[in-house]
């Protein structure tokens, strides 16, 4: 890639400037102030898009500042004012952000600062070592890309060791959770049973509750009963208190189904309080602990339904003496109807 022509316009000491270059070697000489290096300076603006800044502008014009390089007949202009910043290539238009060289730019010109030289500059190569001297030929060979492309080659390289190391060890720890997790399963049976257990636990408080509206119903019953004077009103009474006997059955039938109900949670009980010697899963068990005190609350309420049982036994014995005082009142009814002459199914005088 050789540069044919350069423009410079407004650019330092430059109004209007235009430089025919030869392939090869070309050599800028003059007196000192007369631009030399005011060309070499335009040239690295097209370039590498260096100076950056406004102070290169000619003091006086008013115009924008333009550099035009003519490379294998296609020209690149790089142009400044106070309005735009731009290159112009190939009938488009490039923003010149900061230091950056639009990528096709770069492809066209293929150029490097080692392919112009100032006076001031030390001489190309003479005065490098070895390693500077062959990076600089790779450079200027276009094989420094493959220094490039080993470097990043490398550090992927290195990174995703780093990575796979840190995965496997990731993958260690994972795999030690997964194993302390193994019991999970059975532990969401255990607590899908307590579950179950503490939904019959508050079944069993609205049973307690309904055997205690019963429980109280009969004892009013009974006050009632006793308060009442022999008369011919006792017939009416002793049918209420039959009807209270088939209550009676339904609360033997209720506190039936209590007993089954707490064998069941005591079963529950012993099949968690195994669960729970499982040390490895301690750690997990907060929650479990948790309603394990809740269940203890629910163990000691169940004693008081026991107390309320015995209660209940206790009624069931009054309720077989109240049974007994009924066929007695059933005999006193059947006397009282031969007496008053009243006719045993219409309870009508003869």
């Amino acid at each position: 890639m050789a540069i044919d022509k350069l423009e410079v316009i407004n650019f330092q000491y430059h109004s209007n400037s235009t430089l025919e270059l030869h392939k090869g070697l070309n050599v800028i000489y003059g007196d000192n102030g007369q631009g030399k290096s005011g060309i070499l300076r335009a040239l690295n603006w097209v370039i590498n898009n260096s100076p950056s800044g406004f102070t290169f502008k000619k003091r006086g014009s008013d115009d924008k500042v333009l550099v035009a390089l003519t490379v294998d007949d296609q020209k690149i202009i790089r142009e400044r004012n106070e309005k735009i910043n731009q290159y112009r290539f190939n009938k488009q238009t490039f923003k010149a952000l900061r230091s950056n060289v639009p990528e096709e730019i770069q492809k066209h010109l293929n150029l490097s600062e080692h392919c112009y030289r100032s006076q001031h500059q030390p001489y190309f190569l003479f005065q490098d070592s070895d390693g500077e001297v062959a990076k600089k030929l790779n450079k200027v060979a276009g094989l420094d890309i493959i220094d490039e492309v080993m470097a990043k080659i490398k550090k992927i390289f290195n990174e995703n060791r780093s990575a796979i190391t840190t995965n496997k060890q990731l993958l260690k720890d994972y795999k030690e959770k997964f194993d302390s997790y193994k019991g999970i399963g059975k532990l969401k049976t255990n607590i899908k049973k307590l579950d179950q257990t503490e939904q019959k636990i508050s079944e069993l408080e609205k049973t307690h509750t309904n055997l205690s509206e019963l429980l109280s119903n009969l004892i009013e019953v009974r006050h009632r009963f006793e308060s009442y004077k022999p008369s011919v009103s006792l017939l009416s009474r002793g049918k209420q208190l039959l009807a209270n006997l088939d209550d009676l059955n339904k609360i033997h039938r209720q506190h039936s189904q209590l007993y089954s109900f707490i064998d069941l949670y005591k079963q529950t009980q012993e099949k968690f309080e195994q669960k729970k010697k499982l040390s490895a899963l301690q750690p997990r068990l907060k929650r479990l602990q948790t309603m394990a005190q809740e269940l203890t609350i629910q163990a000691e309420k169940l004693t008081d339904l026991k107390k309320i049982i015995y209660n209940l036994k206790t009624a069931e014995k009054d309720s077989s003496l109240l049974k007994t005082k009924i066929q007695t009142l059933k005999q006193e009814e059947e006397k009282f109807k031969k007496q008053l002459k009243l006719c045993p199914t219409c309870n009508k005088p003869f």
